[in-house]
């Protein structure tokens, strides 16, 4: 009886972050259409704003909660927004928290992927489920455009069993006619650049590849949405005990776009044959 009371009470507490969440996306949309204004469209309010009209069409649709750096370039001066809608409105209407601090105002974070008051934590792991959802939808599309646009007929395997692989990998791709047959992506998200995000889940991925036996035809890519990551990582190259191909890819996940891609490690250490880039 006891089990059953704590399942329902986890439902209905599931169901009031869900309703809350449907309620804050609403709000927001509402405001971002008083900040773009009857006189002018939302592709002339992104491109003021410096984002992609693909992620402000998915905004005005209400899929997802923008991140906070996407909200204050929504507010910023240069996409002067209309009708007197502020950053701090959008912010707490997200549920983002923001915090007075010697008359300066800074996002209080817990963790790279925090982006809500600890209070909250429940509906903190759901928004953050769904970020990471969503980052992750859009990779495995903009890799399935990159490889189609070069020409690299591929296809996703589910056969992991000869890899010696501890976990499932994000996308597993069998590739025909290429200097490679196999490739192999991890993605890896950080809520914010600009607070230095930790380093410790990339090495924790990059000890994952090293526990793998890779095959000199298999390609192994982390991807990563962070530019001071993967700036760090570029440093490695040849440098990590490695044997295989393995790339760290840049992925600025506002413009959903590739940005660059670096090799840090060839099967043969000078034998770049096999390189091939997702740009």
């Amino acid at each position: 009886m006891d089990n059953n009371k704590s399942d329902r009470s986890e439902v209905i507490e599931k169901a009031a972050v869900t309703s809350d969440m449907n309620r804050r996306t609403k709000e927001l949309v509402r405001l971002l259409n008083a900040a773009c204004g009857d006189d002018r469209s939302f592709s002339a309010y992104a491109r003021a704003a410096g984002i992609s009209a693909a992620a402000m069409s998915r905004i005005k649709k209400g899929d997802y909660i923008p991140s906070p750096a996407t909200l204050k370039k929504l507010t910023s001066p240069a996409a002067d927004p209309r009708g007197g809608v502020t950053y701090e409105e959008l912010m707490s209407v997200a549920g983002y928290a923001v915090k007075d601090d010697s008359d300066t105002q800074s996002m209080e974070y817990g963790s790279p992927f925090s982006i809500m008051s600890r209070k909250n934590e429940l509906y903190d792991r759901q928004r953050i489920g769904e970020v990471l959802r969503t980052y992750k939808k859009d990779l495995i599309s903009q890799i399935y455009i990159s490889l189609a646009r070069k020409g690299i007929m591929f296809r996703v395997s589910e056969d992991n069993t000869e890899r010696r692989i501890s976990h499932r990998p994000d996308l597993f791709l069998e590739i025909a006619d290429s200097s490679i047959n196999e490739w192999i992506f991890e993605f890896k998200y950080w809520h914010s650049d600009n607070r230095g995000p930790s380093a410790m889940m990339i090495w924790l991925s990059i000890a994952q590849a090293l526990r793998m036996e890779m095959k000199k035809n298999t390609k192994y890519s982390m991807v990563v949405n962070s530019k001071r990551i993967f700036d760090m990582l570029k440093r490695y190259k040849h440098g990590l005990a490695f044997r295989g191909e393995l790339s760290v890819i840049y992925y600025d996940s506002e413009k959903q776009s590739f940005v660059n891609e670096y090799y840090l490690s060839n099967y043969y250490e000078e034998d770049y044959n096999r390189e091939i880039y997702i740009i």
